[in-house]
């Protein structure tokens, strides 16, 4: 499951909680990454991501911006910017 999915998800749980119908949602994930590093050529520069910025395209026709961005921030404060801010550890298996 992708970062952006479960952000969605959030975004739709805690919209009804608060009371925000959206009419939809779309959220679009970019990062930045220095390819010296992701391709090994400086073992000085992280592999992976420097930046990740969540663009949120939210209509909620029947709600404030305000609350809208209320929202946004409460999304924000979920575990899933905690799982990407924050080392994480990996475990990977071959089938």
């Amino acid at each position: 499951m992708s970062a952006a999915t479960v952000y969605t998800v959030t975004n739709a749980m805690w919209a009804g909680a608060q009371g925000i119908e959206l009419k939809s949602v779309a959220l679009e994930l970019e990062g930045d990454v220095d390819l010296r590093g992701f391709l090994g050529i400086d073992p000085a520069i992280s592999r992976g991501l420097d930046q990740v910025r969540v663009h949120v395209d939210a209509e909620a026709p029947g709600s404030a911006r305000e609350a809208v961005g209320g929202l946004v921030a409460l999304v924000e404060s979920r575990p899933i910017r905690d799982t990407l801010a924050s080392p994480v550890g990996v475990v990977t298996t071959l089938a």
